[in-house]
């Protein structure tokens, strides 16, 4: 299986990066569609059953070059992490969320409180994103490969976008 994979629809497009171990970096760029929902679910879904039993793992999902979603898909995207949520567990997977609406990010911590779970967490910007996949790595006895952070992560692509 591919370790980096793109997806595109129209202006849209997913760039899914698992060239670290124990850690899968999404980025997402313009209004996704129900076919970038998809078609990146389908991928983790057969990258992580792919993985060994015992691999733990964390998720860094990149939105800050999302304008906004249509709530069709927000349905559709809430439906895909439902399917994935019992191989997410089955490798204790975090998602660490970047989020540009600091009224988003408090409401995610809040259900995350009230539903005693750190599946979901949010962060301000890919630096705290990375901070924060440290912090749950290291839950599980791992660590992010030696000097990676969010300053010094690259998005594995030819295309030049704007990420925020």
């Amino acid at each position: 299986m591919s370790e980096v994979r793109e997806f595109r629809d129209g202006e849209a497009s997913v760039v899914l990066d698992a060239r670290f171990p124990a850690m899968v970096v999404c980025t997402y760029f313009g209004l996704t569609t129900e076919k970038l929902v998809r078609e990146s679910s389908a991928w983790l879904r057969q990258y992580m059953s792919s993985l060994p039993s015992h691999a733990k793992l964390v998720q860094v999902s990149d939105t800050r070059a999302v304008p906004t979603s249509d709530p069709k898909v927000r349905k559709i995207a809430a439906e895909e992490f439902k399917t994935l949520e019992p191989l997410m567990r089955a490798h204790d997977v975090d998602i660490i969320i970047i989020i540009n609406n600091g009224m988003l990010r408090g409401a995610i911590t809040a259900i995350s409180w009230l539903t005693n779970s750190r599946m979901l967490v949010p962060a301000k910007d890919l630096e705290d994103a990375f901070r924060l996949a440290g912090e749950s790595l290291a839950k599980v006895g791992k660590a992010l490969p030696l000097g990676l952070t969010g300053t010094t992560y690259r998005i594995p692509t030819t295309t030049v976008r704007k990420t925020g």
